[in-house]
């Protein structure tokens, strides 16, 4: 891989790279997971748009889960990127 920078040409560099793509990817999932939600309670459900609590516990529990597991991730996403860029310069 000659045009790839010397630190992610080592495997380790590159599947730490890889996990945190995992873990934004996961975020964003989770994300998408309560728009529709969100998206279907307005639609079908009729609540209004603006209206929302932001512990998601008004839709249902499956999306105060929701919320809770996307507030973990964007929690945590800035350790972990530090802890996976500390073991990959070490």
């Amino acid at each position: 891989m000659p045009n790839m920078p010397a630190l992610l040409q080592h495997p380790d560099a590159a599947r730490s790279l890889l996990a945190i793509l995992i873990f934004g990817t996961w975020t964003l999932a989770l994300v998408s997971a309560i728009a529709l939600l969100r998206w279907h309670a307005v639609s079908r459900l009729g609540f209004r748009i603006n209206k929302f609590r932001v512990s998601g516990e008004d839709v249902s529990p499956f999306s105060e889960r929701l919320c809770r597991a996307h507030a973990n991730c964007y929690e945590n996403i800035g350790l972990f990127t530090f802890i996976v860029d500390v073991a990959v310069a070490t």
